[in-house]
């Protein structure tokens, strides 16, 4: 979900970005451990919250590993501005939303295969 998400979203930024030189920051690659690393995170989190309200850790706690996930997130975009081209291409704009579209399209095939009808995001 959240890779149909990123994707649309780097999508709408290519689109709208007035440099014609495509940032390394934006790559397929950085998409992807992105995309992994919210899932990750987010799961976590709504993992903590189905919890009886005995058995969730307290609300510092929580947030403290948000933040420090989203610490991680930062690093991570900071540091793949060192990765070249050639291991982190960047797509155009149209690519990202094809992208975008495969990978929910996978997802809906997937829920429905598979007999999931709980609503995660949408």
């Amino acid at each position: 979900m959240f890779f149909a998400l990123f994707g649309l979203l780097y999508g709408v930024v290519a689109f709208t970005n007035k440099n014609s030189s495509t940032s390394n920051q934006t790559g397929i690659i950085t998409l992807i451990i992105l995309s992994g690393m919210w899932g990750t995170l987010l799961t976590w989190f709504n993992i903590q919250m189905k919890k009886p309200k005995k058995e969730r850790p307290g609300w510092g706690i929580t947030i403290g590993y948000l933040a420090v996930g989203l610490m991680l997130m930062f690093v991570f975009l900071g540091a793949m501005t060192f990765v070249p081209a050639t291991i982190n291409p960047s797509l155009n704009g149209i690519g990202y939303f094809i992208v975008a579209v495969v990978v929910y399209g996978i997802r809906f095939g997937f829920r429905r295969y598979m007999g999931i009808h709980d609503r995660g995001f949408f």
